[in-house]
């Protein structure tokens, strides 16, 4: 996903009170999120706080959380519980589904990255 940048080429970091930038970060989350690019929890949540034009302070207010946990999640210094993170979410109306895999598919996903780098090791030596 795309950060916004401004004027200068630089990362927005404050809170975005334009609405036509949030419109377009809108946007661009929205459509990452169902192009099945999933993005960091931490991005999510901060994308979200942005959306709302939400200083980490009322997003951690309507979240019930304090202010410096809100920020160590936007950071991805810390993880959410379940729980908090549902509160999260459920600010900018999405929901959370939890899938839990077997041990076979993690060994399948495993196994699938292993093949892919494999590939492109051989790819990249039989290009030169």
């Amino acid at each position: 996903m795309k950060r916004l940048r401004d004027e200068g080429g630089k990362v927005t970091t404050r809170v975005l009170k334009d609405k036509k930038k949030r419109e377009v970060l809108r946007l661009e989350f929205y459509g990452a999120i169902s192009s099945g690019k999933a993005p960091a929890i931490s991005e999510v949540v901060r994308t979200l706080r942005r959306l709302h034009g939400l200083t980490r302070a009322a997003f951690a207010m309507k979240a019930g959380i304090s202010e410096e946990s809100l920020k160590r999640i936007e950071q991805g210094r810390a993880n959410p519980t379940l729980e908090t993170l549902e509160r999260l979410l459920a600010l900018g109306s999405l929901t959370l589904t939890v899938r839990v895999l077997t041990s076979e598919e993690l060994v399948d996903r495993r196994n699938a990255k292993v093949r892919a780098a494999n590939a492109a090791k051989h790819t990249k030596a039989f290009a030169e």
